[in-house]
């Protein structure tokens, strides 16, 4: 079992050493499994423990990436030798934004071992997957072993919440699902709970923008696969996610929350006239409209 603390500035050599596979035909799901926590301890958290009641599928090789100030506890890290017959642990207390963190693992555990991994999966802390989750998405692969992207069903407080449609900086959310294959233009889906083929990432992608820190990594990636891919397949499996705008915060945490937003989405509106005009006056609007909602004039300063 590999067990590994340290300091996120470097990834060590160590994460490099384990066997290459050939892919092949990838007649089975490898799966590594990603969750980033942020001042959770790994037992505490419904993403782990979802993963750790997983039933008739393959055991994924855990990578937990903790953003907490404090690294996990004794206790906590016992607790994840006796869950988990794979896994490895890295305390960040820097807080690294989502972009860099991604491209990290992608390049320590796919891009530089090819064949280990058949695909990746991303989780953000509390998202409560159903228990045959990782077997449903495993038959899914094997009748779609040519698609890229694997998305389940997102749902935050009765709201379908992922995938849903994007019109570039305005998104609606679906009424009805629609599983199996899809285009992914004009459409995004949230990062938790996305499956990524292995064959895409070595092939196709070329890593998250550094402009992006924690909001708009999906809506980028998203785009960036239906430009290079287009299909990608709706699993008939539910996740239930803690979505921040159903929940009622403390005004500096949703101001936070609303400038990297609005940030992220210029960014991912930044080219093309229509794009960026339209992005800043329709973010403009926002602003005015969370300025009045909370009756303080700093949502303005964006």
């Amino acid at each position: 079992m590999t067990k590994i603390e340290k300091n996120c500035n470097v990834l060590t050599q160590s994460l490099l050493q384990r066997p290459v596979q050939s892919r092949g035909l990838r007649p089975e799901m490898k799966l590594l499994a990603l969750v980033v926590l942020f001042k959770v301890d790994p037992e505490a958290s419904e993403s782990l423990l979802s993963l750790a009641a997983q039933c008739n599928s393959s055991p994924p090789h855990v990578t937990v990436w903790d953003n907490s100030p404090e690294s996990c506890s004794i206790a906590a890290r016992q607790w994840l030798d006796r869950t988990f017959a794979s896994y490895d642990y890295h305390h960040c207390p820097e807080n690294r934004p989502l972009a860099r963190i991604y491209n990290d693992v992608i390049d320590a555990w796919i891009k530089q071992r090819p064949g280990d991994f058949s695909h990746l999966l991303l989780l953000d802390q509390d998202s409560i997957l159903e228990p045959s989750f990782l077997s449903v998405v495993t038959e899914a692969v094997k009748d779609h072993p040519d698609v890229g992207l694997f998305l389940p069903l997102v749902k935050s407080s009765g709201h379908i919440v992922s995938p849903a449609h994007l019109f570039y900086f305005k998104g609606f959310y679906w009424n009805h699902p629609t599983l199996g294959p899809i285009r992914l233009r004009f459409k995004t889906a949230i990062n938790s709970g996305m499956i990524i083929a292995s064959h895409y990432l070595l092939e196709k992608f070329p890593g998250y923008p550094d402009t992006l820190a924690f909001y708009g990594t999906d809506d980028w990636f998203c785009e960036q696969y239906a430009v290079d891919e287009k299909i990608a397949c709706v699993f008939e499996s539910t996740i239930q996610h803690n979505v921040s705008t159903f929940n009622k915060e403390d005004v500096e945490i949703k101001l936070w929350r609303h400038r990297e937003i609005v940030r992220a989405a210029r960014v991912l509106n930044s080219h093309g006239v229509f794009r960026r005009y339209g992005c800043f006056l329709y973010t403009s609007l926002t602003c005015a409209r969370m300025a009045l909602r909370f009756r303080d004039l700093r949502f303005l300063s964006c």
